[in-house]
């Protein structure tokens, strides 16, 4: 038999189609497609994939918000951080990498189960293994190009302080973490001690002493959150109040509040004030504490 003719025909090879968010989720229930050996597939059908059905979509949006996979048109694209973490981890712990690795950590998880291995033993295992990939990143000198997203709340007081100062932050700025973070300027160290009240708070504080003749401690002027609890055990209602009242129980208008007679906190006489008579009657409490 011999070859009379042959034609070249050029073809261009086609890749597979890239992830939508839903065919991602179903890669990961079916992660056992992608393992090779017999016995470690059998296991991931059995623990039915990577994650479970209530976790799979916060892992997806997990990547998102740390910038390491991004939509486009419906479409998951890997960012370069992804590609570089990919990389990094090819050459120096690509065990990470094999969904197999689930499989065979659902299988000792399952000795647990069996009473074939103790489960002090399986855990020290895991956070062995978790300490020799750290082992293996630390020291590299490896650095990702991760660009995160600003939480609502920076970019709030990120908008706030524009507004204040003037300045109008541009688009890249409210998509950037550390340019915002650059903006706003170093945070105030926490201190481990109480926090002290504040001046209004203080002065308050004083006010309700002086009208109820009660001392405040000198330990609970130091600490707000213990102010703050002294300020509602003895901010009682003025007598403006108790005397308006007084007069709505005895007429049968509204219902004894809390703590009648003696003892209404005056946040108690401003609600009831406030819906029987609406907002003149929070203006009427104001003054009758003056």
């Amino acid at each position: 038999m011999f070859v009379v003719s042959a034609d070249i025909e050029t073809k261009k090879t086609t890749p597979p189609p890239r992830y939508s968010e839903g065919s991602l989720i179903e890669a990961m229930q079916n992660a056992w497609k992608f393992v090779e050996d017999a016995e470690e597939q059998a296991r991931l059908k059995e623990a039915k994939g990577i994650g479970t059905p209530a976790t799979r979509d916060t892992i997806i949006e997990g990547l998102k918000r740390q910038n390491f996979m991004e939509v486009k048109k419906g479409k998951l694209h890997a960012t370069q951080a992804a590609m570089d973490l990919y990389r990094i981890l090819s050459e120096r712990c690509a065990d990470v990498l094999d969904p197999a690795s689930t499989a065979r950590m659902e299988n000792r998880l399952d000795d647990i189960l069996r009473g074939s291995a103790n489960a002090r033993a399986v855990v020290d295992e895991i956070c062995n293994a978790a300490q020799t990939v750290i082992n293996a990143l630390s020291g590299s000198g490896e650095q990702l190009a991760i660009k995160r997203k600003p939480s609502p709340a920076m970019l709030k007081f990120a908008k706030i302080k524009a507004e204040k100062e003037g300045v109008k932050l541009t688009k890249a700025q409210l998509e950037d973490f550390d340019a915002l973070r650059e903006f706003l300027g170093p945070m105030e160290e926490r201190s481990e001690g109480p926090k002290l009240p504040s001046p209004a708070q203080m002065e308050l504080a004083k006010r309700i002493a002086q009208r109820t003749g009660v001392v405040i401690p000198h330990e609970t002027t130091l600490d707000a959150k213990a102010l703050s609890a002294w300020i509602d055990a003895n901010n009682m209602a003025s007598t403006a109040q108790m005397e308006w009242i007084t007069k709505l129980v005895g007429d049968g208008k509204i219902k004894p509040p809390k703590g009648y007679p003696g003892n209404v906190s005056a946040s108690t006489a401003k609600a009831v004030l406030d819906r029987a008579f609406g907002k003149k009657a929070g203006t009427a409490s104001k003054k009758g504490r003056r």
